[in-house]
């Protein structure tokens, strides 16, 4: 046992102190006003009416009762080591990227992890109560992290335990109560269950979590409670959300997730296009593919200073329209088709240099398919009338799979030494720094808020 926990804390120091950071940066959210309201209703109840408003939800409000009910459980029993739950919920992410997307550890690896974690935007879990929306939007993304695993294991054929494909089922459960977790794991486990049975193999694990995913679908789609909660959050959040028309919708999810992802100055989506064109530039020695490479991060800097440049350029990169880019029916124009398309291409760009910089194919299932399924599980969102209401929050499952590609071609660069010396240590300073700079902002924003 003492053998265990030495290895335990040396295979994993970097990821135990970073974890103490996020215990800090957490240990001074205050509590906001819609934390408050959720936590004195859970305060107010015994266990047997707590139990009874969790089953009400699915009735009334949402599928997401398993989701809900350990927010519930959380702010009634456990809310004064709620900061201590979370960081424990990151230690979880730290090593789940690890094993899911690097091949073995290293310091410098690890390092990475960590300081593209903290490139992620936590002050958008302000917007609607720091606890509760790090339960909703973030936690379920982690177990979804973490149910992606048991496909890298069986790609590489090792073996399962039955204790080990319990706690993945127990994940995939947790996670697929919260949809837009739910369309990247059921997407990519109908694809590799698709691919196994082409090859006409057998795997009982992987039809399992696939059974799973695709019962949580089906348990989503028919749950009273979100038919429910459209009508309402049509009257509160969106009102004109009738008025619009098919396409409206499939151009509202598409165009609001796509912009915010290509121009929403996203620290990992930069970095990823970075090191896109760095990767290009060192293997291609074509000038038309490493003009196309440079696409991406090209836009990148056109979102950050795309106003100062002018006003046309601006136009490209503003926030879209709250009904979407193009309405067919009234302002059809060539501009908004070329957003789109501008949306679309860079989209296709960045998608097609991961699978030309990933050398084991395989690989893809487990890294660009959950991404793929990820940001078209958040386009459907065009169909919902709460699309503006989450505001990026809705972004994270997108985000932390963007968070594994970076660390998946930092992997790859690494294997095939692209760089070396003090040019791989000053990308590695770079974002290093990076990531410490969001953590301190955010630290700040906290502590002084």
């Amino acid at each position: 046992m003492k053998t265990r926990i030495t290895a335990l804390l040396k295979n994993n120091f970097i990821f135990i102190a970073a974890s103490v950071l996020m215990l800090l940066l957490f240990c001074g959210i205050r509590i906001s006003v819609d934390d408050s309201l959720t936590l004195n209703e859970a305060m107010g109840y015994n266990l047997k009416e707590l139990i009874l408003r969790i089953c009400q939800d699915y009735q009334y409000q949402s599928s997401r009762i398993i989701v809900n009910g350990v927010i519930w459980f959380t702010l009634k029993y456990a809310v004064s080591v709620w900061p201590a739950l979370n960081a424990i919920a990151f230690f979880v992410l730290f090593c789940a990227l690890r094993e899911l997307f690097t091949d073995e550890r290293t310091v410098s690896g690890d390092l990475i992890i960590v300081s593209c974690t903290f490139m992620l935007p936590f002050i958008q879990l302000s917007s609607s109560g720091w606890m509760v929306a790090t339960m909703t939007e973030v936690w379920p993304v982690i177990a979804g992290i973490v149910a992606l695993i048991p496909i890298k294991r069986r790609i590489n054929e090792e073996a399962i335990s039955v204790p080990k494909m319990l706690l993945f089922c127990v994940a995939m459960i947790y996670a697929c109560n919260f949809e837009l977790v739910m369309a990247f794991l059921l997407g990519t486990y109908t694809v590799y269950t698709v691919y196994i049975l082409i090859k006409r193999k057998k795997d009982i694990s992987i039809f399992i979590l696939w059974a799973i995913s695709v019962l949580s679908a089906i348990f989503i789609v028919t749950t009273p409670g979100n038919h429910n909660r459209v009508d309402v959050a049509t009257g509160h959040w969106f009102p004109d959300f009738g008025s619009l028309s098919l396409i409206d919708k499939i151009d509202l999810g598409l165009s609001s997730t796509l912009r915010q992802i290509v121009f929403g100055n996203t620290a990992l989506w930069a970095l990823l296009c970075l090191l896109i064109m760095i990767v290009i530039w060192k293997r291609d020695k074509e000038l038309s593919g490493r003009i196309f490479s440079a696409i991406p991060f090209t836009a990148v800097l056109l979102g950050l200073f795309g106003e100062k440049l002018s006003q046309n350029a601006y136009s490209l990169t503003e926030e879209v329209p709250r009904t979407g880019t193009i309405n067919v029916f009234e302002s059809w124009d060539i501009s908004a088709l070329i957003k789109l398309t501008i949306y679309l291409l860079i989209t296709f760009l960045v998608s097609y240099f991961i699978c030309e910089i990933t050398v084991y194919k395989k690989q893809l299932f487990y890294t660009i398919i959950p991404l793929v399924f990820s940001v078209l599980g958040r386009m459907t969102l065009g169909f919902s009338p709460t699309v503006w209401a989450s505001d990026l929050r809705t972004f994270f499952a997108v985000y932390i799979l963007l968070l594994g590609m970076v660390i998946v071609i930092n992997d790859i660069m690494r294997k095939q030494k692209l760089f070396a010396g003090n040019k791989i240590s000053i990308l590695y300073a770079l974002m290093i720094v990076a990531g410490a700079i969001n953590y301190i902002d955010s630290f700040l924003y906290i502590y002084n808020s």
